[in-house]
């Protein structure tokens, strides 16, 4: 860029934080940080926490399962039907779907919403595009097998 008298290319990064939740005891939010290294592709992380307002604890991923429930077979069960509704992976899904579903689920990757349990993928891990995070909800349910909203926040 020197030599032919032209602007060195710029890094960018973006950072958005999003109240998810924010009720009955509950505060859960994300952050999406996206960056453009010179390039016209942008690379977006997220990260996530949901805290009981009352104690001032994180709240986990299992509080929001009952006793018994295995939470990492509820959300992967949930992410290969949404994935097969969806026609792929909020995206153009990579290849070996249900080998990456298992491998990059991250129990602490998830938030709450009035509506539901959702959970979250990195960029990459299950879809081509380096933009998305894809994302699946699991409506909370008075059944057995839950979601429900945490115990300690009710």
């Amino acid at each position: 860029a020197r030599r032919a008298g032209a602007p060195l290319p710029c890094a960018r990064a973006a950072l958005e934080c999003t109240v998810a939740c924010n009720e009955r005891g509950v505060f859960s939010t994300y952050l999406d940080c996206t960056e453009w290294a010179g390039t016209k592709d942008a690379l977006t992380l997220r990260r996530a926490d949901t805290w009981d307002l009352r104690t001032g604890a994180p709240i986990s991923a299992g509080e929001c399962f009952p006793r018994g429930v295995s939470v990492r077979r509820a959300c992967l069960q949930a992410a290969r039907a949404q994935c097969a509704g969806r026609g792929g992976a909020a995206g153009r899904c990579a290849g070996h779907l249900p080998a990456r579903l298992r491998r990059h689920l991250n129990l602490r990757s998830f938030y709450l919403t009035p509506e539901g349990f959702c959970f979250f993928y990195q960029p990459y891990a299950i879809s081509l595009s380096g933009t998305l995070c894809p994302t699946f909800t699991i409506p909370f349910s008075e059944g057995k097998n839950g979601p429900f909203w945490p115990l300690s926040a009710t």
